[in-house]
């Protein structure tokens, strides 16, 4: 029996019972990535930094 690997997904969730909730996140992508669901995320993960940073 063969094993297959498959990429684990991506899944947004938000969290509604934490206003406050603060945590580090680390980002790690390909450079060159090209998925719009990869690039997308980056884009708003970047956008909430930079709101972050501002505050």
């Amino acid at each position: 029996m063969a094993f297959r690997w498959s990429p684990p997904s991506i899944v947004y969730c938000p969290v509604l019972d934490a206003p406050s909730l603060v945590a580090p996140l680390t980002l790690v992508y390909r450079r060159g990535e090209a998925r719009p669901i990869v690039t997308d995320f980056i884009k708003l993960s970047r956008k909430l930094d930079k709101n972050k940073r501002s505050n």
